[in-house]
């Protein structure tokens, strides 16, 4: 029994260091963003996806599947493409086609505080996502 229970300790101990080593290079948002933002594009996405952010409150004046003139996100690496409201709390920035590269971890900016008040330190919500 405690062999199994060792070994079971040895398994669990590599699943986690290489989660943490293969995710180094991740962005985790702070949990004071929770006010703002209730979902967003994270983790493994496809080379033709779409970057979603879900606020938590819907916004006044917002027209649905307008374009947003604004440069709200920025991306490392950089990509092109256009960002729209689909309602009056969702966000997508649809990248030009090709602009997401296969393999690649992307780092995200939202510039939250061009679209609603907030503190000071929370005017930028910074993720990551990999293209898969």
């Amino acid at each position: 029994m405690k062999k199994i229970l060792f070994l079971l300790s040895v398994a669990i101990f590599i699943v986690m260091a290489a989660t943490f080593t293969s995710c180094k290079d991740n962005v985790i948002p702070d949990i004071e963003y929770i006010d703002y933002i209730s979902g967003y594009t994270g983790g493994l996405l496809r080379s033709n996806s779409s970057i979603k952010i879900e606020l938590t409150n819907p916004v006044d004046g917002v027209e649905p599947n307008t374009e947003i003139a604004k440069n709200l996100f920025s991306f490392s690496p950089s990509m092109k493409g256009k960002a729209y409201w689909v309602n009056n709390q969702t966000i997508e920035f649809i990248p030009h086609e090709g602009q997401l590269k296969k393999g690649v971890v992307y780092k995200a900016k939202f510039k939250l505080g061009e679209v609603v008040k907030v503190e000071k330190q929370l005017k930028n919500f910074s993720f990551t996502f990999k293209v898969e």
